[in-house]
């Protein structure tokens, strides 16, 4: 207290670090729970059995481009490498007692024809300005995924095109010279997983590498999902 019966500064910030503590802590928790949110639940998503295309390119080769006569701010892609890592790993859990443990191949940043095949319906390619292709092979060479990530105007659009993409639509990569013994599917892609996130849809395959098909493969479950989240966890900051 001071001579007129006035607290000391000290005393008077004391009483005060409480309140913007427990402000500061609301505000990051709430961050938190939206991050978490739009990553999960971010609609529509769905996931289907359907027929992959085949392509393959050399590993990490890049050509960055722009695509289609849009202004160049809404055409600029996210950082390849931000969006898809080199190296993904995950521990292992109750429902994934193995884990994840993964490297990228064949990553490709430019033009929407990467990504789509020339078949794919109007409503995914017309609209589509760019887009973000890799393939991830297992460190035991099992099982290889096919991630695409196709850039649109604006949010509303690439909800309609995640609604109506098939896996027929996206053409599956594959790590090319670099691991001549993996390939596509034969027949119908076991895991296929497509999700609007923004103005961004990522589609995501996954196979076993020696092309083999078995319905509902719990081997495939955990790639498939954990490479969805990557890459819309990454492109809710973009």
């Amino acid at each position: 207290m001071t001579s007129r019966g006035e607290p000391e500064p000290n005393e008077r910030t004391g009483v005060r670090r409480p309140r913007t503590a427990a402000m500061l802590t609301l505000l990051v928790a709430a961050a938190g729970v939206a991050t978490w949110a739009e990553v999960h639940y971010a609609a529509p998503t769905h996931s289907s059995v359907a027929a992959g295309g085949q392509g393959s390119v050399s590993q990490d080769a890049f050509a960055a481009s722009g695509s289609l006569s849009a202004p160049a701010a809404a055409t600029a892609l996210p950082d390849v490498d931000q969006v898809l890592p080199g190296r993904l790993s995950t521990p292992a859990t109750a429902t994934s007692p193995d884990g994840y443990r993964a490297t990228r191949y064949a990553a490709t940043a430019g033009q929407c024809a990467a990504g789509l095949a020339a078949t794919a319906t109007a409503g995914v390619r017309t609209p589509c300005l760019g887009s973000l292709t890799a393939s991830y092979v297992s460190d035991d060479h099992a099982v290889v995924s096919s991630v695409t990530v196709l850039m649109y105007p604006d949010a509303a659009t690439a909800r309609k095109a995640a609604a109506a993409v098939a896996a027929t639509d996206v053409v599956f990569q594959l790590p090319g010279a670099a691991l001549p013994a993996v390939v596509a599917p034969a027949g119908p892609v076991p895991e296929f997983h497509a999700a609007a996130v923004g103005r961004f849809v990522t589609v995501v395959q996954t196979a076993r590498a020696d092309g083999s098909t078995a319905a509902h493969d719990p081997l495939l479950t955990t790639p498939t999902w954990f490479l969805s989240y990557t890459a819309g966890d990454a492109l809710l900051w973009s």
